[in-house]
């Protein structure tokens, strides 16, 4: 015997994207900060633009700098670039590089990785405002429609679980 339909579960969604959306939101603006922190009192050291994707989608402009710390290990890491910014393959840039962390560094100039994640916690939240709207005004509507019928008489129709 063929089961039913499941009905959609628009209150899960609702509470997927509250929940998602602000938590993204905070990681990608606790990440920014560290990032900053880290352009501010990092080391200076100088670095040499490897790879430069001139995508049009900003998820996909990436710049893959190579720079070399204190400890003369040759290293790399990706920044982020926006629409203004022109890097090329050779460019010279500037790196800050975390002292007790070598590995852990950010290219001056640039827009931190942890940008887009910060913008998709935005976009998140704001979809579930927009649902949690939509939702409230259908409610309210369903609501005034069942006490119109009350008053005139007419038996309400039952509500859904």
């Amino acid at each position: 015997m063929p089961q039913p339909a499941r009905r959609p579960r628009p209150r899960r969604l609702l509470t997927a994207l509250a929940l998602l959306g602000p938590a993204l939101l905070v990681v990608g603006q606790l990440g920014v900060a560290a990032d900053e922190a880290l352009a501010a009192s990092g080391d200076r050291v100088a670095g040499t633009v490897v790879e430069a994707s001139d995508s049009q989608r900003a998820s996909q402009r990436d710049v893959v700098v190579a720079y070399r710390g204190h400890d003369g290990v040759e290293r790399t890491v990706v920044a982020k670039s926006d629409h203004e910014q022109v890097a090329r393959a050779g460019d010279a840039v500037e790196v800050a590089v975390d002292p007790a962390d070598p590995d852990r560094a950010v290219v001056l100039g640039f827009e931190s990785g942890w940008t887009p994640v910060a913008g998709m916690g935005i976009v998140l939240s704001a979809i579930a405002v927009l649902i949690a709207a939509i939702a409230l005004v259908t409610w309210r509507a369903r609501v005034r429609s069942r006490s119109g019928r009350a008053a005139s008489g007419r038996p309400a129709t039952p509500s859904r679980p």
